[in-house]
């Protein structure tokens, strides 16, 4: 199953390894205040988002949706 970061909710981003809801919120409002996602290295602009996060997204089937740039 993949997960569309572009689409996915505070409470699903809090349900995957090493993301508490406090960075799930930030992930969510940096979402909304910069028209979403383009990439998942995007994800690396948000304080608290390492390195080793944006690679266990990848290895969990991540995307940024339908006709982006995903993994």
């Amino acid at each position: 199953m993949a997960l569309d970061i572009n689409s996915m909710s505070v409470e699903e981003f809090a349900s995957l390894p090493g993301i508490d809801t406090e960075l799930a919120t930030n992930i969510i409002e940096y979402r909304d205040e910069n028209g979403g996602f383009t990439s998942i290295d995007d994800l690396r602009d948000i304080p608290g988002c390492t390195r080793e996060m944006v690679a266990g997204l990848r290895d969990l089937g991540a995307t940024v949706g339908a006709g982006a740039e995903g993994v």
